[in-house]
């Protein structure tokens, strides 16, 4: 694929794009217009996302350990199969997006919109996802395990089958659709009737 890696693409519109397999390493790629581009394979390990318009990317398999994103949007992405641990993401939008199967071990995915996305099979052991909203997210097989939740919106979610072994729910607040792997834990908070 293309190599890029530590290029400034600050700005680029890259939408449809084929990339697939590029090297886009320790690119600043703040702003940039990833919307439909094919990502898959892609090394954008230490990328700065700042600001991106990707919704639709497909980041297949793709190397994204270690990147930052603040305020992106990243709706209906592919991200099955991702290597996305050590990520930083705070403030944007991942609405309906797949994460099956990736790997966001110590991730940090923070007041963000992640509402429908699919967490199957996907491992987000020692992440923190404190303050962001997972309504109708579902985490069928998904490894939690020491994943801090405090604070999160889990209407409607399915952790059914997912593994909650030392998952912190403070202050989490749930509805009676929200599914768990036995009893709601103790420190989540019922909610009634929330406003979804």
């Amino acid at each position: 694929g293309v190599v890029l890696s530590g290029r400034n693409l600050g700005g680029a519109s890259l939408r449809r794009s084929k990339l697939v397999g590029a090297n886009l390493s320790g690119c600043n790629m703040s702003g940039c217009g990833l919307a439909r581009a094919d990502l898959s394979n892609a090394n954008l390990s230490g990328a700065v996302l700042d600001g991106v318009f990707a919704d639709k990317v497909v980041l297949k398999n793709a190397n994204l350990s270690g990147a930052h994103m603040i305020d992106g949007s990243f709706d209906k992405a592919d991200l099955s199969g991702a290597n996305c641990d050590g990520l930083q993401a705070s403030k944007g939008t991942v609405i309906a997006s797949n994460f099956s199967g990736a790997s966001l071990k110590k991730a940090t995915l923070q007041e963000l919109a992640l509402s429908i996305c699919d967490f199957s099979n996907a491992d987000l052991t020692g992440a923190s996802l404190v303050a962001s909203r997972l309504h109708h997210a579902k985490f069928d097989r998904a490894d939690l395990s020491n994943v801090d939740l405090s604070e999160t919106e889990l209407y409607h979610a399915d952790l059914s089958k997912a593994n909650i072994k030392g998952t912190v729910f403070r202050g989490a607040r749930y509805d009676n659709a929200t599914k768990w792997p036995g009893k709601p834990p103790a420190d989540a908070v019922y909610v009634k009737d929330p406003e979804i």
